[in-house]
């Protein structure tokens, strides 16, 4: 199916709405996320174009959202788009864990943004600062002050930002494995960007990841808990380098030496690069501040998708 024909079925089954037009901007967004992921923008279109294609027929009943609309299409749709149209409305039970579904979620509710809150806000969404915490627009024609962080949907946009950054950012490479010390949990196999890690383990470390944490040396004490964290999400090897004050936690990955905290030091280190088990990095570090400092990075990193993409201005 085209987009050209898929845009004729949102003429069809949503006329002259709202939710066709919001159908139009979550397919707009879907082509820009397609380009930043180098995936077919064409599909991606039309799935955008389709996911709401049964919004009045499942009024009364929204387990069915989604479903109808690929019973409608068949095999018009490739599998991968219908399993993401089946499953972009949690209340239909379904999961697809592919980088097209979760992008289809992720537009959405965009989209939803766009709608209740007004570009202005939308436009600022990538940033994760103060901006937006108490922020003035008028989606229509009114003024609309707001706690974006107070807000379930600005809860919700958030957490879905955070779970398309964790699974996809930089796209998978490879099979997912699991992380060692757990059988449950994936690591996701992203593709290693040193700067861009670096970037945002930097906005992400706080007290909460490691107490010695200050604004003049934020890398003081996140040694363990990084080099963890890093491990965990990009694999390779955990390193160790003795030191008066206790061993000091780092990674190497592709055979490469990587110490995102070496700014802590005042004066450049000697390594030794032994190698470490994760039970060892994880006695100066905690659960609590290795989930504060996952959550933090995964906020920080998913930044760059949303700054890719091209927001068209109203009236487009």
């Amino acid at each position: 199916m085209s987009a050209t024909a898929a845009d004729q079925l949102v003429t069809q089954h949503l006329g002259a709405t709202a939710r066709a037009t919001h159908s139009r901007f979550v397919a707009h967004l879907m082509r820009e996320l397609a380009h930043v992921f180098n995936a077919n923008a064409e599909l991606w279109a039309v799935v955008g174009l389709c996911h709401d294609l049964d919004f009045f027929q499942t009024a009364d009943n929204r387990s069915q959202h989604g479903i109808l609309t690929i019973k409608w299409l068949g095999d018009f749709i490739p599998p991968e788009g219908q399993s993401a149209i089946a499953s972009h409305d949690h209340r239909s039970g379904g999961d697809a864990d592919t980088l097209l579904a979760d992008a289809l979620k992720i537009a959405d509710l965009i989209a939803v943004v766009d709608a209740k809150l007004g570009r202005e806000v939308l436009s600022h969404v990538d940033r994760n600062d103060r901006s937006l915490r108490s922020v003035d627009c008028s989606p229509t024609s009114r003024t609309c002050a707001i706690r974006w962080r107070n807000t379930q949907l600005g809860a919700q946009c958030r957490s879905d930002m955070c779970l398309i950054s964790s699974r996809h950012l930089h796209c998978r490479r490879g099979n997912r494995t699991n992380v060692p010390g757990s059988s449950s949990e994936p690591r996701l196999n992203m593709t290693f960007d040193p700067e861009k890690v670096a970037r945002a383990l930097r906005q992400a470390w706080s007290p909460t990841s490691a107490q010695q944490w200050t604004a003049e040396n934020p890398a003081a004490g996140q040694c363990n808990v990084t080099a963890l964290l890093v491990f965990e999400l990009f694999g390779g090897e955990l390193l160790k380098t003795p030191l008066p004050e206790g061993d000091h936690f780092y990674n190497r990955i592709d055979g490469c030496r990587y110490d995102f905290t070496d700014s802590q030091f005042a004066q450049p280190i000697t390594y030794s690069d032994l190698v470490a088990t994760r039970a060892e990095a994880e006695r100066g570090a905690t659960e609590t501040e290795l989930t504060a400092l996952r959550s933090a990075f995964q906020t920080h990193s998913n930044a760059s998708v949303l700054a890719q993409l091209r927001l068209p201005q109203r009236g487009e």
